[in-house]
């Protein structure tokens, strides 16, 4: 029994005093800075902090209503696409956007499409042109909780209104990285 101790707190010691060790000590230069993670497009970081989904304050398009609330409900997956009727990669993208926004709906994913930089006919327009039902005029708010996003921008909450993901210029790669997202969170 007592080697089985001594063999766990060597274990213990070398999978956490050794490996700090190893990396404040720069390799003999204490002046070398550990080197910057290049950031991923995808940003999981989600996954392992507590970061809520946020709702948001708009005027909803098309209809009559100045401002409607727009939250995460508990039970239900709730995907922010920024996006602009001008923005081409935008354009590009919705297809795509269509074919999940179809397939998920039906299993508790809510899709939401946020205008930022538009006029109401624009996007309008952009709305009939691809068949869109939920649309929205983003407003200082919006850009305050969401800082300023880049075009097009996909926030992901999951079913307990957490954010899940968030794709900066989204690719297809980055569709069908969320198309599983949505799979798993809609799965059960």
């Amino acid at each position: 029994m007592p080697l089985l101790r001594l063999l766990s707190v060597l274990l213990f010691l070398s999978l956490t005093v050794c490996p700090l060790a190893l990396a404040n000590s720069g390799g003999g230069n204490h002046e070398a800075a550990p080197a910057a993670a290049t950031p991923n497009k995808t940003e999981h970081k989600f996954w392992q902090s507590w970061v809520p989904m946020l709702g948001f304050s708009a005027t909803r398009i098309p209809g009559l209503v100045d401002q409607e609330r727009v939250d995460p409900i508990e039970g239900r997956m709730l995907v922010v696409v920024f996006l602009a009727s001008w923005c081409e990669p935008c354009q590009q993208l919705m297809p795509e956007l269509i074919r999940l926004e179809n397939r998920y709906r039906r299993l508790n994913a809510d899709f939401v499409y946020v205008f930022t930089h538009d006029t109401r006919d624009d996007a309008e327009g952009f709305m009939k042109e691809f068949n869109l039902e939920r649309g929205y005029l983003a407003n200082t708010e919006i850009h305050k909780v969401f800082h300023n996003p880049e075009l097009p921008t996909i926030y992901v909450g999951d079913r307990h209104k957490w954010l899940a993901a968030r794709y900066v210029k989204p690719t297809k790669k980055d569709l069908d990285e969320l198309d599983g997202i949505l799979r798993l969170f809609t799965a059960f």
